[in-house]
Formats: structure tokens, C-alpha cells, sequence
């Protein structure tokens, strides 16, 4: 039904979870990359100890020399992952896609 309504077109999917206090708002920074690289954009926050269960979590690589160092090339995303098993340290907060 999504496809429907969106089409070929870029959506962003927000998460309730959060609410992201920053100077840029975080939506507009995910539209700035998304603008740039033409790629699916995901914010994350880092998280640790317990909290990683609770989360969907990345399992990311730093990209050097790319929007300030905050750009991670992601390899996987694992769901409430048991802590024991958690190695990534990145939550999934948004997506644009």
C-alpha cells in the first residue's frame, strides 16, 4: 500500500523513539546526504551495556573523509540482538530511503 502513495519517490521513515535536539535538524542532515549521494540514508545513535538488546543495531565501518567522519559504510542490521551476541554499538534512530 506504502509503494502506492510513495512511488519511485524519497521517503523518510521516523521512529518515534527519539527526539534528536541538534542545530541542524537531523532530518535535513539525512536529506543533505541523501541529496549527495543519491544512497539510503540511516541515522544512529551509539549505545552500550544492556541497552543494545533493545534496539536494532548496525553492524558498521567508519568512512574515512566523508560528511565530517560521520559516514559508516553498514553491513548488517540486526534486530534486539542478545546482549552476548551485540558486537555493533550503533542503534538505528531513522531512515530515508
Amino acid at each position: 500500500m506504502a509503494r502506492e502513495l510513495v512511488g519511485n519517490e524519497p521517503f523518510a521513515v521516523l521512529l518515534a523513539d527519539d527526539v534528536i535536539d541538534a542545530q541542524k535538524p537531523c532530518l535535513k542532515q539525512m536529506i543533505d546526504v541523501f541529496d549527495e549521494t543519491q544512497c539510503s540514508v540511516i541515522a544512529a545513535q551509539e549505545v552500550s551495556g544492556p541497552a543494545i538488546s533493545s534496539y536494532g543495531v548496525l553492524d558498521a565501518k567508519k568512512v574515512e573523509g566523508r560528511f565530517d567522519g560521520r559516514a559508516w559504510d553498514i553491513h548488517n542490521l540486526v534486530e534486539k540482538p542478545p546482549m552476548e551476541e551485540a558486537h555493533p554499538i550503533w542503534r538505528l534512530s531513522a531512515a530515508m530511503c
